[in-house]
């Protein structure tokens, strides 16, 4: 047998037939050196390849001992072998996430500025993006608002990889975007104030120079010369016009910088105009307890979204303004009404903190009013009157009315030794007088019809239902529509169905109330096209 030149008689590394326990089959591995010999012991019983397993052959066609095929895998072998191709994530179906790993999508985003469970503030342009009503923490919105964001800034997109974990995580401050530091003892996370990414200093622009310091929130103010530290309220000068050495010298003052706590960092308030009032009002069943009121006293809605029903319930139960607290709703103390909560999750307060803000700056007004009437009521005093909160007298006269709901106890107000009293004797002098008000004037002067009593109607009767209709009517007209104003069908039957007990009596419908209408038009009232109007003369 020729055996080639280029074979050298050296030991080689092999890994022998486990599975046998026999010598048979020789795996060679790309690199190695072997002997002629130990290709003849083993040539019939077979060499494979130990890399990818592949049956060698050392024979030409000619029955010769070569190399040949040998060099030609070991090259093939050796060359780096193409991943698969991802699939198309556009076709793919969106794996569904926890409400966890939602929220913790968005505390990691260093674009977001704050995050509640249907909208974010975006860092970028500083404007709030509305995510969908359907699902809390929803990050699809606000996907497609961030790559535009930073198309029309000219930022890089920072990838975002959110911990690989379903557990709800701390955050550091309300406002921020920490990022995971470490796993505490209980299963929690360490959040750390977030770093803006970079991109390589050989190929910072102005552009990326701009938007690193604006969203760094130790960085009070900048320009071309340098930046105010929030931390150190020192001013860092860069006396460079590169913008990777201005980055830089940044980088190693914040890392010289004495560290401080997250809370101690002013953020940047969402708009220059939108100001946090300091509130203080007395509540209406208990005035002689004066609660603070600013944003400040209250907890963001996110944070009570991301709690288990037990510890909503508890928020709510523990806010003054609240009378009482069901799951799907809550009694409202200053405007007297139930205020829905969502009905796919209990004791879900973001519409509650909606209605909060509404309520209270109708409620302020209220008060802002009658501090104003009744300074033009005490100026003829000879000293001016001063306004404060406090406990009536039980003795003096006032209209009692009985609440229709239970009343709820708060801390500091006994109820029953002061009656609720209405919102106008919340407010009296310092010398403890009672601030004299015309309540005649103040009232609006009604027509005087007469108001007929009836007996209860049975709105399951029909002959009920149309009287019900027709009474409906007349108190419209003697109330707030004048003879020359406008009562559309489709008005009277939302009045009317309005009017009906909660789930007791079947509802209206548009045939019903035309019927009862024509039936009584020809004495009182007038049916033109889909308008009811009172007959005159």
């Amino acid at each position: 047998m020729n055996v080639p030149s280029g074979i050298e008689r050296e030991p080689v590394l092999t890994r022998l037939d486990t599975t046998t326990g026999h010598t048979s089959v020789l795996f060679l591995e790309p690199g190695s050196r072997f002997s002629p010999e130990l290709i003849l012991r083993h040539e019939r019983a077979g060499i494979e390849c130990a890399t990818c397993h592949q049956p060698l052959s050392f024979r030409n066609d000619s029955g010769q001992l070569t190399l040949g095929h040998w060099e030609e895998h070991v090259v093939r072998c050796s060359e780096p072998k193409s991943l698969p191709s991802p699939p198309n994530t556009a076709d793919a179906r969106r794996m569904r996430r926890s409400e966890a790993e939602r929220i913790a999508y968005f505390v990691n985003d260093p674009h977001v500025g704050q995050v509640e469970p249907y909208q974010v503030l975006c860092n970028v342009c500083n404007r709030w993006i509305r995510l969908r009503s359907h699902s809390t923490y929803c990050s699809i919105p606000w996907d497609a608002h961030r790559n535009t964001c930073l198309k029309k800034q000219g930022q890089l997109f920072i990838s975002v990889s959110p911990p690989l974990t379903s557990r709800p995580l701390k955050r550091a401050k309300y406002g921020s975007a920490p990022a995971v530091k470490e796993e505490d003892v209980d299963g929690e996370y360490e959040l750390e104030e977030p770093t803006v990414a970079m991109p390589k200093q050989d190929s910072v622009t102005l552009t990326q120079r701009v938007a690193f310091f604006a969203n760094d929130q130790t960085v009070k103010e900048f320009d071309e010369n340098g930046a105010l530290c929030a931390v150190c309220s020192g001013w860092v000068a860069f006396r460079t016009d590169n913008h990777e050495v201005a980055v830089q010298a940044w980088r190693e003052h914040r890392h010289k910088c004495p560290p401080s706590p997250v809370e101690s960092i002013p953020s940047r308030p969402a708009s220059p105009s939108v100001l946090q009032p300091h509130i203080r009002l007395p509540l209406p069943d208990a005035p002689n307890i004066t609660v603070d009121l600013s944003p400040q006293q209250y907890h963001p809605p996110h944070q009570l979204r991301q709690r288990n029903a037990e510890d909503r319930r508890a928020r709510l139960q523990s806010d003054l303004l609240i009378r009482t607290v069901e799951p799907s709703r809550v009694f409202c103390t200053l405007c007297k009404k139930w205020v829905a909560l969502r009905r796919d999750s209990s004791y879900c307060a973001y519409p509650w903190v909606q209605h909060r803000a509404k309520c209270l700056a109708r409620y302020e007004r209220k008060l802002q009013e009658q501090r104003e009437h009744g300074s033009a009521n005490a100026s003829t005093n000879s000293r001016p009157a001063q306004l404060v909160a406090c406990q009536p007298s039980p003795s003096s006269p006032s209209n009692k009315t009985i609440p229709s709901h239970p009343p709820r106890h708060v801390p500091g107000y006994a109820l029953s030794s002061v009656p609720i009293e209405s919102t106008n004797e919340d407010l009296i002098h310092d010398d403890s007088s009672v601030v004299q008000r015309d309540e005649q004037k103040d009232k609006p002067e009604l027509p005087k019809t007469p108001v007929k009593r009836a007996m209860r109607l049975d709105l399951n009767l029909g002959s009920d239902r149309n009287v019900f209709v027709w009474s409906s009517i007349r108190y419209l007209f003697c109330t707030t529509h004048a003879s020359s104003d406008e009562l559309t069908v489709s008005s009277l039957l939302a009045y009317v169905n309005a009017a009906l007990p909660v789930d007791k009596h079947e509802e209206f419908d548009m045939r019903e109330v035309v019927v009862a209408v024509s039936a009584a038009s020809g004495a009182e009232f007038v049916l033109e096209g889909d308008v009811v109007r009172p007959r005159i003369g």
